[in-house]
């Protein structure tokens, strides 16, 4: 077994040091030892740096370990460089170019940083838990030397302080456990990808680590306080499907000695004043990696989600996960989702909930336009690939502002859009079905209904009037099909949305399925049959806490 010093730090001392300019004899090498050396700086060659090169085939890891001997409840700093070289392929997967594991090798790594097409984000994971936090996305130049520094209190009630290139990812902190157990944790530093990603060539350089202080741990075994309060604050959120290692993947000892991979989702702290039907917190996934070409078929362009430069502090909780896809925007961007459509002058915006400031939502606004024979539409899109004739659940709370009103003949509130088959040659351009498979609606009197093309349901009542400024909660059962074994039923705040309860039908127009949106889609006249009179008028609609699962239990509202 490789053994690491066990000197630990004191509070106060100089810490650690180190410029490769000689050797790797502070360090241990872990993976492929042919793969990783002393190497001379590419952007200065009187310098000498730690290069890690790995092939897209062979080994997938090559690093140095150093044993920092952070203890429970020390508070340490870290600091190093690295450089992208320009070689390094874009990944296919996910790849980490440092982590800090556990010495005991019980757990994947508890802190780490993470690289992939061209963004670098630092994370925490919980080993109780399996649930990942992650901070924003910083942006990594090719070629060029970028400063990461970390600020890391290790402990169950931990934090990471990080930033990238002076960039602030951590919106001050990002809270969570940041150990395992007792053991301690360690540096390692160099490259660990998964199979998928591609060649790897990166640099580092002068690395510190410095002690801040070494307050004994709290014996407690909870990760965070609960607060009395009715509402918490969300978590950030996930950007991306990857899967994280756990430190060991060739025959090289060293104390993370796990092989197994563990899945990286996102986490929720929500337990707001909302009409949720489970009183339990629930954990977030991340979304799938599947993507779609633009699927808008109006006029109007879609545009990319937009980004924010601040994420909110995430704290893990526990069980109760919509694998799927779990989106409460308190990560203030739209990363979990394929495009946000508002062109035309229309919004899509995450702001403060108007019922709990606290709180994070997506706020849809639309009004006739720049242009009236555009239909208004601000919409979040997001494919997760559900598969045909399997059943899904879907849940997601919405509240329509006092100040909406418009005399449109009808608003789309909700949609499972299709899209064509590329197996048969379709194309968005030559497509000829390109419409919703199923949509929940609202008419100008404010009565909810449902509608599905595939179905030939233009118009079904449901006799719900939801109130203005109240959240309320819409869930879904749908058996996505082409052909009359599938169903639909949904329910708002409990009560049926379609009269007759479940339906069966085609609800989907080909082997290509639907894919979700959420937002407001108005029609642009007044009226169907007499489309002469453009609509007027503004509509606000406010979305949060959108679950996709196979387990209705991992849904809000679902019927007992």
């Amino acid at each position: 077994m490789l053994v690491l010093s066990n000197v630990a730090f004191a509070a106060g001392t100089s810490g650690f040091k180190e410029g490769f300019d000689k050797s790797l004899s502070k360090w241990k090498v872990g993976g492929n030892s042919k793969n990783i050396g002393i190497a001379t700086d590419p952007t200065d060659s009187s310098n000498k740096a730690l290069k890690v090169q790995l092939p897209k085939s062979g080994s997938k890891s090559a690093r140095v370990m150093y044993n920092n001997c952070a203890s429970n409840g020390d508070t340490v700093k870290y600091s190093w460089k690295f450089m992208i070289d320009p070689d390094h392929s874009s990944n296919a997967g996910w790849e980490t170019i440092g982590l800090f594991p556990s010495k005991s090798g019980s757990s994947a790594p508890n802190v780490g940083i993470e690289y992939k097409d061209g963004k670098a984000v630092v994370f925490i994971y919980d080993s109780k838990t399996g649930k990942y936090i992650d901070s924003s996305k910083a942006s990594v130049p090719t070629g060029e030397w970028v400063d990461l520094d970390l600020e890391v209190k290790w402990a169950t009630d931990g934090y990471v302080k990080a930033s990238i290139d002076g960039e602030d990812v951590t919106d001050g902190k990002m809270s969570g456990s940041t150990v395992a157990d007792n053991a301690g944790n360690y540096l390692e530093l160099g490259v660990v990808k998964d199979s998928s990603a591609g060649n790897s060539v990166v640099y580092f350089d002068d690395v510190k680590i410095k002690p801040v202080s070494t307050t004994k741990p709290s014996t407690s075994t909870s990760t965070t306080k609960p607060s009395t309060s009715t509402s918490t604050t969300k978590p950030s959120t996930s950007t991306s499907t990857t899967t994280k290692p756990s430190t060991s993947t060739s025959t090289t000892t060293n104390p993370s000695t796990s092989t197994s991979t563990t899945t990286k989702p996102s986490t929720s702290t929500s337990t707001t004043t909302k009409p949720s039907t489970s009183t339990s917190t629930t954990t977030k996934p991340s979304t799938s990696t599947s993507t779609t070409t633009n699927p808008s078929t109006s006029t109007s362009t879609t545009t990319n989600p937009s980004t924010s430069t601040s994420t909110t502090t995430g704290t893990i909780v526990s069980k109760g996960t919509p694998e799927f896809f779990y989106e409460t925007f308190a990560s203030g961007n739209f990363n979990q989702w394929d495009a946000l459509e508002n062109a035309n002058g229309q919004s899509g915006t995450i702001v403060a909930d108007p019922t709990d400031s606290s709180n994070k939502v997506f706020k849809a606004y639309t009004w006739a336009g720049n242009d009236k024979s555009v239909r208004p539409r601000a919409e979040l899109r997001v494919n997760n690939g559900e598969k045909l004739d399997q059943e899904y659940w879907y849940s997601w709370k919405f509240m329509i502002d006092p100040s909406t009103n418009h005399n449109s003949a009808t608003e789309i509130l909700g949609q499972w859009h299709t899209q064509p088959d590329a197996s048969k040659g379709e194309t968005w351009s030559n497509w000829t079905d390109g419409s919703f498979a199923l949509a929940l609606e609202i008419r100008p009197d404010g009565q909810l209904d449902f509608a599905s093309t595939p179905m030939g349901i233009t118009m079904m009542k449901s006799g719900i009037y939801p109130e203005k400024g109240k959240w309320h909660t819409i869930t879904w059962h749908i058996k996505h099909s082409t052909s009359n074994q599938g169903f639909v039923e949904a329910w708002v705040d409990g009560k049926s949305l379609i009269p007759q309860g479940k339906i069966y039908g085609k609800t989907s127009y080909n082997n290509a399925g639907s894919y979700l949106k959420i937002g407001s889609y108005r029609y642009n006249y007044t009226s169907w049959s007499n489309p002469g009179t453009y609509a007027s008028g503004t509509s606000t609609v406010y979305y949060d806490d959108v679950k996709i699962s196979q387990n209705k239990a991992n849904v809000d509202g679902a019927p007992q």
